[in-house]
């Protein structure tokens, strides 16, 4: 299994440059083509007098939708373009800009960066599927913006490589992490989790599979053989371990667990209740997106 196509979601801002560097490095081990999206959000005032909305990078009114930014939005544009240059000239890579209509023939050195104006589910909608992985920054706090999360899973059928907006947080120097921790409930989402996270699985020195505890059992446990050997069959050899709630949550569980073991890596199904349902009730998704120093492989 391996990763040839890779999105990042970059915002230029300087704490999201974990994502980007991640980017990079994977493209970079796995000769992968790497897309940098830039999303803007549509000028108010623009958008009502000149009718502008949705996803796009059309022409306005005779001037391009970065003319019609913002101040504070084109600061962010020209910042994420020069940042993907930088990252870019580390990686011995070249980043070409993409003009109004313009859609260059990228190699596996050269970056494409697009800017799209619009919501992140109308961008992501048409950004995201023609790639094997997303990969974008995430806040790490309880009233963090999780528009672009439930975007790129609910809209793109792809995983989400997520890291944390924190100092120093990125996979590893080879963009695959020597531990790394798979959270298996036997659903439709941790399935997809699982076949996505391979790649990743594949490269680890350590693989532990947690299944936690539910209603006073381990409901999982009943695919624990059929799930090691489907793993075995791919030449990962895991250690499932179980996971006791004791007063805990199973997203407080997991994070404690995966710190203890040094994972550099957790892969999860996202949102298997649906983000409405773990908002009102919690749930592992919710509290781990917001509580995590670990970058995370979330499928839906």
């Amino acid at each position: 299994m391996s990763i040839k196509s890779i999105l990042c979601v970059f915002s230029g801002e300087r704490y999201d440059l974990n994502a980007l560097s991640t980017a990079f490095t994977l493209a970079r081990e796995g000769h992968a083509r790497l897309r940098i999206l830039h999303i803007a959000e549509p000028p108010i005032l623009a958008a009502e007098t000149l009718g502008i909305g949705g996803y796009g990078f059309a022409t306005y009114g005779g001037a391009t939708s970065v003319d019609i930014l913002e101040k504070g939005a084109r600061d962010l544009y020209s910042s994420a373009i020069e940042l993907s240059r930088e990252w870019a000239g580390k990686n011995a890579m070249t980043v070409i800009q993409e003009d109004e209509g313009a859609h260059p023939d990228a190699s596996r050195t050269t970056v494409v960066f697009r800017a799209r104006v619009g919501a992140p589910a109308e961008c992501l909608n048409a950004e995201g599927r023609t790639v094997d992985l997303i990969i974008a920054g995430f806040d790490n706090s309880s009233d963090g913006d999780q528009e672009t999360i439930r975007a790129a899973l609910y809209k793109t059928a792809r995983p989400l490589l997520l890291l944390p907006r924190l100092p120093g947080a990125v996979l590893s120097a080879s963009g695959f992490p020597q531990t790394v921790v798979l959270a298996w409930d036997g659903s439709l989402s941790a399935a997809r989790a699982m076949r996505d996270g391979l790649p990743f699985l594949l490269r680890a020195k350590d693989v532990y599979v947690f299944m936690a505890e539910e209603d006073g059992g381990y409901p999982a446990q009943s695919h624990e053989a059929d799930l090691t050997s489907y793993l075995e069959s791919h030449e990962v050899f895991a250690k499932c371990v179980h996971i006791p709630r004791d007063g805990e949550g199973v997203g407080a569980r997991l994070l404690e667990k995966s710190s203890g073991l040094g994972a550099g890596l957790l892969i999860m199904g996202g949102y298997g209740r649906g983000h409405l349902e773990e908002a009102v009730l919690g749930g592992a998704t919710r509290h781990v997106l917001q509580h995590s120093h670990l970058p995370l492989l979330l499928s839906h």
